[in-house]
């Protein structure tokens, strides 16, 4: 996928997430480091020369007290999830100009508002606690995450490992809970990591060796299908938001996912996050405001697929969009009748953008992750020297996975232009985060102690309700860009401070 190639792109400074946003458009076929004279876009920070596109300037200040460091020979993430940013913000700025709204805008990235994305949900008031089931087990090679999110999944490892029903509780029970988890940890060392990882994922459990990084960055995203000629994202008729017009179908849930086409309702797209009445989001059943502020400005279908009356009802849906936006297992759509022919026989020119945690080929494509998972399966906790016994802590994949997932889509709908033809991209999360690892993504790079500090948190929240970077009722990280400027009429501030 190269739908910046042609582009001519110049870097002003030496900040890391400058560097990284130039990797990535590097990847996308930009001609990156050019000399100002000859550049489309400019990236930089703040003000400054502007290209025949655009100019993308990084406001990279975080405040005293903001919670992020930065990583000593390394890449932290706060600058990780900044750089996508930019990438993405140069991308928008494409766009501008590719469906005639505007020439040389300014687009500004907030560096402070793209870090605090890393812990969304912490400043929605979702609990930080370190849980049990989210835990690292020695095997008999190596370290594996014993991964049981749900009370279903630890009832499926009770059965797995032929282990007594787990005590629960605390106080009286606490001595017969910590002789499960030994006879737990005794049976975890009796085999292999790969194996082991491999038959909990045979049971549906989220478990995931601990490897080491892959050794160096490549990109995670494949065009794996390519459609029948169709309407262009983004053909049409004058805009009054970057992607006014643009229809998305929302097939994703809980944090990566929603969190992407939430970006898409910002930027204008119209956004219908359909949900199975009986498999709902399983952030909604979990309730607070984390679900709400992940899905705000969606419209909601409840349609089960598989069913032909919402089969039905969810074609003339597909009709009508432009983006099908989904972070299922591969073989989700596929089985329920809705492979990538079927959907452009329905929709020819759609952009499907699928966000897997493991890809859809090769044999752990139909593994399912969590941000536990793909952190220990990318080499994030390989990096970060997890042990035995340490409880996964708040994971940042899921919102690197989200970042990359930005790019990605307004990637694939600049390819579908550049095509004329619908496509099918995947961006996998693994591959994601193991491209920030080998890129020197480390344990220093990650949040600094107090996220899991009621007292700290509540400072923290209050400073970014000051630097008016959350909404302080919600606890909702405002998006960490804005366009400015542009040498077209049409060319407007994206969105209000």
């Amino acid at each position: 996928m190269r739908p910046l190639a042609g582009l001519a792109v110049a870097v002003a400074g030496d900040h890391p997430a400058l560097w990284w946003a130039s990797t990535v458009l590097a990847w996308l076929g930009a001609d990156v480091g050019v000399n100002f004279g000859e550049a489309d876009l400019v990236l930089g920070c703040g003000a400054g020369p502007v290209g025949r596109v655009g100019r993308v300037g990084l406001l990279p200040e975080l405040p005293d007290g903001s919670g992020f460091t930065a990583a000593p020979g390394g890449l932290s993430a706060a600058a990780a999830v900044t750089g996508l940013h930019v990438a993405a913000a140069a991308c928008l700025a494409v766009w501008a100009r590719e469906t005639g709204q505007a020439d040389g805008v300014t687009v500004a990235v907030s560096a402070y508002r793209a870090a605090l994305g890393l812990v969304q949900p912490l400043l929605a008031g979702a609990p930080s606690r370190r849980s049990p089931w989210l835990a690292y087990y020695a095997g008999a090679d190596g370290i594996v995450g014993v991964f049981c999110p749900t009370p279903r999944d630890v009832a499926d490892l009770v059965v797995m490992a032929e282990l007594p029903a787990y005590p629960g509780g605390v106080g009286d029970d606490e001595p017969r809970r910590r002789a499960w988890e030994a006879a737990l940890a005794a049976w975890v060392r009796r085999w292999p990591v790969e194996r082991l990882a491999a038959e909990a994922q045979a049971w549906r459990l989220p478990w995931a060796p601990v490897r080491p990084p892959p050794a160096r960055p490549a990109p995670p995203w494949t065009v794996v299908g390519v459609g029948p000629p169709g309407d262009a994202p983004g053909a049409g008729s004058r805009r009054t938001a970057w992607l006014d017009g643009l229809v998305v179908v929302d097939l994703t849930a809980v944090w990566a996912g929603p969190q992407v086409t939430r970006w898409l309702a910002m930027l204008g797209a119209r956004v219908v996050k359909v949900e199975s009445p009986l498999r709902p989001d399983g952030y909604r059943a979990a309730g607070g405001r984390v679900f709400a502020n992940l899905n705000a400005g969606k419209a909601v279908r409840r349609l089960h697929l598989g069913r032909p009356p919402d089969d039905v009802a969810f074609a003339r849906l597909l009709a009508g969009a432009h983006l099908l936006v989904d972070n299922l297992s591969p073989r989700v759509l596929p089985n329920l009748g809705w492979d990538d022919a079927r959907l452009w026989q329905v929709r020819p020119g759609l952009v499907h953008v699928a966000l897997p945690a493991f890809g859809g080929t090769g044999p752990e494509r139909y593994w399912i992750g969590y941000g536990p998972t793909v952190e220990a399966a990318g080499g994030l906790a390989w990096a970060a020297g997890v042990r035995p016994g340490e409880r996964a802590g708040p994971t940042v994949a899921d919102p690197l996975a989200a970042a990359w997932g930005l790019v990605g889509v307004l990637a694939a709908c600049l390819e579908a232009r550049r095509r004329g033809r619908g496509v099918a991209v995947e961006v996998r999360q693994v591959d994601g985060l193991g491209a920030l690892v080998a890129a020197g993504l480390t344990a220093g790079g990650l949040a600094a102690p107090g996220w899991e500090d009621p007292a700290a948190m509540a400072q923290r929240r209050a400073l970014a309700a000051r630097c008016a970077a959350i909404d302080p009722a919600t606890g909702a990280v405002r998006p960490p860009w804005g366009i400015h400027g542009g040498h077209r009429a049409a060319a407007r501030r994206l969105l209000p401070e």
